[in-house]
Formats: C-alpha cells, sequence, structure tokens
C-alpha cells in the first residue's frame, strides 16, 4: 500500500504520461508560465512532473492548450485509452 491510497482511503490512479511532451508543446520556458497557460497552480505542474498524468489530467491539460492529446502523446495516447 503507498501512501497515495493510505491519503484518499482508495487505490491511486496510474499516471502513464509524462509531463515532457505536454510542456515542450506548450512553447513555456518555464514551470509558472506553463502552470499560467493551463490556469492550475504551480505545485500542480511539480506534482506531475514527479508522478506523472492520469489519462484525466492528460485529456484536460492538453486541451487547455488546444491540443488533442495524440498530438502530444501520439501512439502512446491511443495504447493507453
Amino acid at each position: 500500500m503507498n501512501l497515495a491510497t493510505l491519503r484518499r482511503g482508495r487505490p491511486a490512479l496510474p499516471r502513464p504520461f509524462t509531463l515532457d511532451p505536454l510542456f515542450l508543446a506548450s512553447g513555456a520556458t518555464t514551470f509558472a508560465g506553463f502552470a499560467r497557460q493551463l490556469g492550475i497552480a504551480r505545485k500542480n505542474v511539480y506534482h506531475a512532473c514527479h508522478e506523472g498524468l492520469t489519462e484525466a489530467q492528460a485529456d484536460r491539460w492538453a486541451n487547455r492548450l488546444g491540443l488533442h492529446p495524440c498530438e502530444v502523446w501520439g501512439d502512446q495516447w491511443w495504447n493507453q485509452t
């Protein structure tokens, strides 16, 4: 059992998507700028950098940048979903 399970009382969701491709696609140069583009707190970006993104986060964050997740993660998107 990991810390996320203990904290939430349910199993943690898989986080198969790395942040790097989305960060590069955004054109941002800093995490602060990236967070502003997404309309989220910088701490969420740092967390995703270390833990990865869930399918729902990857979809939502890519859409906020005007992209489809397959434009960011390519075949990985179709293979995971």
